[in-house]
């Protein structure tokens, strides 16, 4: 289990019940490309039938303005959605450029991940 595996598992964990989650570095054996094969036909139907897809974007070291980051994605969308304009403050900005600059973004299969789920 890698470094930010287990910190994702340890952030997504209920204390005190159990909870059942699909994590492809787990669920899949990462060293048979005869089975990755097979389990990367059946993804899409994964994240199309699943009820919940949690992301684990990693840790960051400035985790304030990441926070106002995901409030002014969430207030532009809440804008858009009443056709009102918004700009964006410092913060906010910084904590998006942060956000955009993880690892996760670079992995091929994100697109199905959110987009199916």
């Amino acid at each position: 289990v890698t470094t930010n595996l287990e910190s994702g598992l340890r952030h997504l964990r209920y204390r005190f019940q159990p909870r059942i989650l699909w994590i492809d570095a787990l669920c899949i054996n990462q060293r048979d490309m005869a089975e990755k094969e097979r389990q990367v036909r059946m993804m899409g139907q994964l994240y199309k039938n699943a009820e919940r897809v949690h992301v684990w974007l990693g840790t960051v070291d400035d985790t304030n303005a990441v926070r106002a980051a995901v409030g002014c994605i969430q207030n532009s969308l809440k804008s858009y959605n009443r056709n009102t304009s918004w700009t964006p403050t410092a913060l906010e900005i910084s904590g998006m450029q942060i956000l955009a600059s993880l690892p996760w973004w670079r992995r091929v299969w994100i697109l199905q991940e959110v987009t199916l789920a």
